[in-house]
């Protein structure tokens, strides 16, 4: 019996090395890797109907918001505001103003512009770990 156990134990322990701790503090310098991108925005992306500013939106997934006006006069700008809160101002006429903000899944954010020139981008990106 005391064999059978050892046995198992024994495939056990073979079949846990290489995994990775809770704390992930034995990943290998590509499981780091791998890890600090997860966050990070991806290739993969809807484009957002931009509403009224003030209009509130909510995120999808985790991911990014990315917002992005020109201006038609100086000290314009944009806005996103959720958990963060991120503000744009432009110099000058036909400047962009763009900004990104991170938003969890579920959370909901809002965009304030007084920009009066072309939209040129209103987009969420998955992040890394989403697609």
């Amino acid at each position: 019996m005391t064999e059978q156990v050892d046995y198992e134990v024994g495939q056990l322990l073979e079949a846990l090395n290489g995994k990775a701790d809770a704390d992930c503090c034995n990943l290998s310098a590509d499981g780091k890797q791998l890890i600090s991108g997860l966050g990070l925005p991806s290739e993969r992306y809807i484009d957002m109907s931009l509403q009224n500013s003030g209009a509130t939106y909510t995120a999808p997934a985790n991911g990014w918001v990315e917002f992005a006006k020109s201006s038609n006069a100086a000290n314009q700008y944009v806005s996103l505001e959720g958990r963060l809160g991120f503000r744009c101002y432009v110099p000058g006429n036909a400047t962009n103003a763009v900004l990104s903000m991170p938003v969890r899944k579920g959370e909901v954010f809002t965009a304030y512009y007084d920009c009066g020139g072309t939209l040129n981008r209103f987009r969420f990106y998955y992040t890394e770990g989403e697609k």
